[in-house]
């Protein structure tokens, strides 16, 4: 290569690291941290939310917000704090916030929340239940569904007395959904009248109470020590029931939904270690009957037609169902 070449070379490289440099300083950065969309996953028709911007922490100078709302708010909202309704329709509902700034890229956050109405037979469909009535809980005013199997009434929902325990994901609205998840503790405190949580006339059932019902659909049955209390009873159980236009249970042909009883099992799974766990599959209701330092829980588990038994102590939640004898 002659002097003329190397001259040429050497100034195309310098003309390059003088682009690159430019091309540097026309990029955009990086923010730090992410925006914070502080809303539940299930909300109410109807609902009204005020939700402030945060959790972008780099840029501090020139940061803003906006928001969007799929099908209620789709102009870009740079209020200082994000006021909306939402109105009767149910629905998955598409909600972004993002943050802004100059020099900086963009950052989104998405987030999807379910928002459901609460009347019998809506969000929450199970169908209609032959020989389905009502009561009316005089604690709180709020109605539950009943049906009577064996001589028994059993609610056909959870338990939602807000006295005690906790709604699923401690979404206010899913108090109306899928009750509350209670410790036995709570369930059996003596601050209640007659020492359970149930309404005055009801209680929570005994192991009695769920013999009268399994034994109204299968006549085999295995002890405590197997794990399995009632054989091939869990279809009879299990309400086909919907949920936001799903079904709530997982499917297993192994054992599909039946709800022959009208006792409308649903998945809400439990609570424990701080955290919710099995929704869809797994339906758990406390027993009356103390075992250990805790108490007797029947469950029913989406892949196995058997109801079974074990018990839980300490933090562990689960639902309730409330009895009383047919006629009272």
């Amino acid at each position: 290569m002659n002097l003329r070449h190397i001259i040429i070379f050497l100034l195309s490289l310098s003309v390059l690291a003088g682009c690159k440099k430019d091309d540097l300083s026309d990029v955009d950065l990086m923010m730090e941290g992410d925006p914070i969309i502080d809303i539940d996953d299930y909300v109410a028709i109807g609902s009204e939310w005020a939700l402030e911007a945060g959790g972008v922490t780099e840029p501090e100078e020139g940061l803003g917000y906006f928001w969007t709302l799929k099908g209620i708010v789709d102009e870009n909202d740079t209020t200082d704090v994000f006021r909306f309704k939402f109105g009767d329709e149910t629905g998955k509902y598409r909600l972004r916030c993002t943050a802004f700034c100059e020099g900086y890229y963009d950052n989104p956050t998405t987030k999807y929340v379910n928002v459901i109405d609460t009347l019998f037979n809506t969000s929450l469909y199970i169908g209609e239940i032959p020989g389905m009535q009502v009561f009316i809980d005089p604690r709180d005013g709020r109605e539950y569904r009943y049906v009577t199997v064996g001589g028994t009434d059993w609610f056909i929902t959870n338990l939602a007395y807000k006295g005690a325990g906790l709604s699923y994901l401690e979404n206010s609205v899913m108090w109306s959904v899928l009750g509350g998840y209670y410790t036995y503790d709570e369930i059996m405190s003596s601050e209640y009248e007659g020492g359970a949580i149930c309404p005055e006339g009801w209680h929570v059932p005994t192991e009695e109470d769920w013999a009268t019902l399994a034994l109204s659909f299968t006549s085999e049955t295995g002890g405590e020590d197997s794990g399995k209390e009632y054989f091939g009873v869990s279809s009879a159980l299990m309400a086909d029931a919907l949920f936001c236009g799903e079904k709530i249970w997982e499917y297993s042909p192994d054992c599909e939904p039946g709800n022959e009883s009208g006792f409308s099992a649903l998945p809400g799974g439990y609570h424990s270690m701080g955290e919710f766990i099995g929704f869809s599959e797994y339906a758990v209701f406390w027993s009356a009957d103390a075992y250990e330092n805790g108490g007797l829980y029947h469950y029913i588990y989406y892949t196995d037609s058997d109801l079974k038994i074990s018990y839980g102590t300490g933090d562990f939640r689960a639902n309730v169902r409330c009895v009383r004898n047919s006629g009272n």
